[in-house]
């Protein structure tokens, strides 16, 4: 039996993507990861990684 892969949209390049991981109910792809895990606070890029993260919320109702 194949398993079906199910697409997700990362919060940070917002592109369908198969494998990543999620941060409560947010999505980052496995490729965003690295390149936020890579990206020293000096860079450019960094400052997008931040905006782009901020917009994860915390959710106050736990099922």
């Amino acid at each position: 039996m194949q398993k079906k892969m199910v697409d997700h949209i990362c919060m940070v390049c917002e592109q369908n993507k198969q494998e990543g991981i999620y941060i409560y109910q947010a999505f980052i792809c496995k490729e965003c990861e690295r390149k936020v895990l890579q990206t020293e606070p000096e860079e450019e890029a960094y400052a997008h990684f931040v905006k782009k993260l901020r917009k994860i919320r915390i959710s106050s109702v736990f099922s």
